[in-house]
């Protein structure tokens, strides 16, 4: 889904339930195309969002331009940054981080 602009995502939250799904860390040299017309380069999220008007869903990836716009919008506090590198066993009880990843596990 087209998230490209503060006016598009203020829209997209006005017409969707939007929900942050996971926040992801990616690997050196690997490249993934985000919703905000961007490439994504280092970290970016993916939401899953639900129409209020027929429940169809549609996921959103976005840079973290584009995923901190949403996370405001959404008064959402933000989610862990899941590194693959990294281990964590608890990567399934995870807490509610502040928009820029920052918290406690």
């Amino acid at each position: 889904m087209n998230c490209r602009g503060h006016e598009t995502r203020q829209r997209i939250v006005r017409d969707f339930e939007v929900q942050p799904k996971v926040h992801i860390k990616l690997l050196a040299n690997q490249q993934k195309h985000s919703d905000a017309v961007a490439t994504i380069e280092d970290e970016y999220y993916v939401f899953i969002a639900e129409s209020k008007i027929d429940g169809k869903k549609e996921v959103i990836q976005c840079c973290m331009g584009a995923a901190r716009d949403f996370l405001e919008l959404i008064n959402h506090k933000g989610l862990p940054l899941f590194n693959p590198l990294v281990g964590d066993s608890h990567v399934n009880n995870r807490q509610e981080y502040d928009n820029t990843g920052s918290g406690n596990l």
